[in-house]
């Protein structure tokens, strides 16, 4: 039940109201105030997966790691996009808990790899497979906002210019045996895998379970 309060009213309601009432003040149309209601609503949804990851990761000592994961991933799905989920507080609770469990994981990551060398490997060996993961798919569209040729091409090559930037930083880090290189690695395999079909039938998987748990 406070699954389906949170998700009618806190997210798709408020994006709706911020965006009917910015419209109003402005004196948009419809067509222009539904433009302002999808970015008031990514606003709160980002918003919303930052506040509960910082929840989660100072209640259990992780917030630098977690930081770090979103971070990562964060800087290239500016540019590359990649799958979502059907509502926005699923990909709110997801990206939290991802995010969360990536930080988690690269912690222990840290730990384990005492070795400069086995961790420089194992950063470049998942560096190049995530470049070319962005070379093959990036930039991902939103089936709710297509975009152009023109901005394709140009999100095409932004993606791959911090693909490229992001892996040097990371293996970089390896190399140094920086606390956040794994926390690192693993945001940017998050983000990577979200661009891949198998990434989209995760998705779909979640989308499906969470159906089922809300009886739809």
């Amino acid at each position: 039940l406070i699954f389906l309060i949170l998700e009618a009213v806190l997210l798709e309601r408020a994006a709706n109201a911020l965006g009917a009432y910015l419209a109003a003040q402005l004196g948009l149309d419809e067509e222009k105030q539904e433009v302002v209601a999808f970015g008031a609503l990514a606003l709160l949804q980002n918003g919303a997966s930052v506040v509960l990851l910082l929840l989660l990761a100072l209640s259990t000592g992780l917030l630098p790691e977690a930081a770090a994961a979103l971070l990562t991933a964060g800087v290239l799905r500016h540019a590359t996009g990649g799958t979502h989920l059907q509502t926005p507080l699923r990909c709110v609770l997801t990206t939290a808990l991802g995010f969360w469990a990536g930080g988690f994981v690269g912690y222990l990551l840290v730990q384990a790899l005492a070795d400069q060398a086995a961790a420089v490997t194992l950063a470049i060996c998942t560096v190049a497979w995530g470049l070319w993961v962005i070379h093959r798919w990036a930039p991902v569209e939103a089936e709710t906002r297509p975009l152009s040729s023109k901005h394709k091409a140009y999100l095409r090559r932004l993606s791959l210019r911090l693909g490229w930037l992001v892996s040097i930083v990371l293996v970089g880090g390896a190399f140094f045996r920086t606390w956040w290189w794994a926390p690192g690695l693993i945001g940017f395999s998050i983000q990577c895998i979200s661009l891949t079909p198998p990434g989209h039938r995760l998705t779909r998987i979640i989308d499906c379970l969470c159906s089922r748990l809300q009886g739809r």
